[in-house]
């Protein structure tokens, strides 16, 4: 599907996917895809000339979908500038203090991702857009529903082990930021039934505590060697950018719990009832 085939289903509403899930496949000049690293990725969303822009109707972080080119590639990202800080910060549900609704998030999601070896968060880098910084993020490729379309539709993964390893690593991921405004909607399907997650702008509280625990039932193999091996230097290196010292903080004392509560589920029911060693995740 090419950027502007995808920008007129975004339109006319034939998608009812989160607006953020909408599919561009980035293609080279000559029609076939370009498969490219997560540092070449990078180097796009830094450096690439920004074409066209179109505020998202969906969301109250006036966020935008750019079309980017580099005259070779060209593809889609979502560009978000938010960053908010309040006191105090009241919802219908409940009163938020030191409250941070930040672009900085995105990126440290992403870096925080790759650290663990997850692969689940889209690529976002910063750059200045219009004279502020902002994150800008890989446009999720060849999405076919959201979570919460999955759900509504009652469609069954064609592999449905593999699928649930994968929501539970999400939702330890979840778990780990204190990503409490997490939504089935910013979590993404493609069409290799592969989970993205998107939008952490309202992630990476400073609370010590697991807010939701009883979501988590296996951990991959992987990911719980990369918790372990986790440390406060190669934390800062990935992310210090982004998060405060208090931040860092709190993912290292979440981690901790996780561990605790995983190594509590192997002592209870076994090794092999709670991690995860399917081949492919």
């Amino acid at each position: 599907m090419s950027s502007r085939q995808s920008r007129l289903l975004s339109r006319s509403g034939a998608l009812c996917v989160l607006v953020l899930s909408v599919c561009v496949v980035a293609r080279s000049s000559d029609g076939e895809e370009a498969q490219l690293s997560d540092a070449e990725k990078e180097e796009f969303l830094r450096t690439a000339e920004i074409l066209d822009r179109q505020l998202l109707p969906m969301g109250v972080t006036q966020s935008a979908r750019i079309t980017l080119s580099d005259g070779v590639i060209t593809h889609d990202a979502h560009l978000q500038t938010v960053d908010i800080y309040k006191k105090k910060f009241r919802t219908s549900e409940r009163t938020f203090f030191n409250f941070r609704d930040t672009y900085r998030y995105n990126i440290a999601a992403y870096r925080l991702d790759r650290l663990l070896g997850l692969g689940m968060v889209p690529v976002s880098v910063l750059r200045t857009v219009n004279r502020k910084p902002a994150a800008v993020t890989w446009w999720v490729d060849n999405t076919m529903m959201s979570l919460a379309e999955r759900h509504s539709g009652r469609v069954v993964p064609p592999d449905v082990p593999l699928w649930n390893d994968q929501t539970f690593q999400g939702r330890v991921f979840t778990q780990l930021i204190h990503d409490t405004d997490a939504h089935l909607n910013n979590h993404l399907i493609d069409t290799d039934w592969k989970l993205w997650m998107i939008d952490f702008t309202r992630a990476f509280r400073t609370f010590k505590k697991l807010f939701n625990p009883r979501s988590l039932d296996t951990i991959d193999r992987r990911l719980l060697t990369s918790l372990r091996s986790l440390t406060a230097e190669s934390l800062e290196q990935a992310t210090g950018e982004y998060l405060d010292a208090r931040e860092r903080k709190a993912i290292l004392a979440r981690r901790d719990l996780l561990l605790e509560f995983f190594e509590t589920r192997i002592e209870a029911n076994g090794e092999a009832a709670v991690i995860c060693d399917r081949p492919g995740h």
